[in-house]
């Protein structure tokens, strides 16, 4: 640096904070994406997982009742009850192509495959329990119910709790993700701009000190050179 020019010297000074500036924004862009990546993971995976999962909870809830009602109900309000469970199984089978959407992870897949197969099941026997009920077989539906139905209705509440908390388990870590990397932003931002800074003033330093050395030797040979000129015209 001694035999660089002043120039010179003032241009790498500012290459060399550009370049810090450049890393710190570099870091911060790393770190500000992976926040967003996981801010869509949870938009469209536990999200909205949750939703569908809710809904299928509830409408299985509303089916083993509707069940239960339409076998027991006098014979003027079967239809009515009928058309309830009807309701019933298309939120279920919506809420089914709506939880399908929102699979990222092998485990989810395996559950809710496994949650379709026994709903199908379970579709099934209550199709049989309504046809009995509203052949007035109603021992036979009430048998079919308590002994084939609800056993499925029960893996199927099991398997959907499961399912429920998985789906927080993985927005609450989602969560925690955005959480630690947004503090890595902020942390590399903060130590980058305090680099960048002590950076900027150690190299105006650098510098200063260098510049003020070239001067003083130029104006030292000035002046030994006016002191020559001097000398020789007396």
């Amino acid at each position: 640096m001694k035999n660089w020019t002043i120039a010179r010297r003032v241009v790498t000074g500012f290459l060399i904070v550009t370049l810090l500036i450049a890393g710190l924004a570099a870091v911060a862009l790393r770190e500000l994406r992976e926040v967003d990546e996981v801010t869509t993971y949870m938009r469209k995976d536990p999200y909205p997982g949750l939703n569908a999962i809710f809904g299928i909870e509830g409408a299985l809830k509303t089916t083993v009742q509707n069940v239960a009602w339409h076998v027991v109900a006098k014979d003027t309000n079967k239809a009515a009850i009928a058309e309830d469970l009807t309701q019933s199984r298309r939120k279920v089978e919506g809420q089914l192509d709506a939880y399908d959407r929102t699979i990222t992870d092998p485990a989810d897949r395996k559950m809710f495959d496994e949650l379709k197969q026994l709903w199908s099941n379970a579709a099934a026997i209550k199709d049989r329990i309504v046809a009995l009920s509203a052949a007035g077989k109603q021992d036979e539906a009430m048998t079919t119910f308590d002994g084939e139905f609800m056993p499925f209705e029960q893996k199927l509440l099991a398997l959907v709790a499961t399912m429920i908390e998985f789906n927080q388990r993985n927005a609450t870590t989602a969560l925690d993700n955005i959480a630690t990397q947004t503090v890595h932003a902020q942390r590399g931002v903060v130590i980058g701009s305090s680099l960048a800074f002590l950076a900027a003033v150690i190299v105006s330093l650098l510098i200063n000190r260098s510049v003020r050395s070239d001067l003083t030797r130029i104006a030292a040979s000035l002046r030994e050179g006016a002191d020559q000129v001097a000398a020789a015209s007396r």
